[in-house]
């Protein structure tokens, strides 16, 4: 069942299929009782939007699915994961990235860090290209 989870949030995050192994060891690695998972995509689930658009004070919704929040994984699957994703939660990359960010969502560019300075920088990234700067 955990699989199932971590694949709807790899395919739900995106980004290029290369980069999928990388998105699920960064999920598996973050799962404890008191780390929160924060995939932005796991907050238009919840509310039922369809937008990348997330900021912090707008992710926290108070539900179980809400990741932000909540600790571990959400109940249900966020999205329906193809085949390829499927597979690529079984076998994730080794490695020791605990942020990542899709920097670019129209060429499906996906940047992955241990710093949360890059972090910041990476979303520095994605809010140009969407406009908000």
């Amino acid at each position: 069942m955990e699989a199932a989870m971590v694949t709807g949030i790899v395919q739900a995050e995106g980004g290029r299929d290369p980069g999928h192994p990388k998105i699920a060891r960064m999920i598996y690695d973050r799962l404890g009782p008191r780390t929160r998972l924060r995939p932005d995509t796991a907050v238009p689930y919840t509310r039922g939007l369809d937008t990348p658009e997330v900021s912090e004070k707008g992710a926290e919704v108070r539900s179980p699915r809400d990741t932000f929040f909540t600790p571990g994984l959400p109940p249900k699957t966020i999205a329906n994961p193809g085949e390829q994703v499927l597979i690529t939660a079984l076998q994730p990359d080794q490695g020791d990235w605990f942020w990542f960010v899709t920097t670019n969502p129209e060429h499906r560019i996906t940047k992955f860090t241990d710093k949360e300075s890059e972090f910041v920088r990476y979303r520095e990234e994605l809010n140009i290209h969407l406009g908000k700067r």
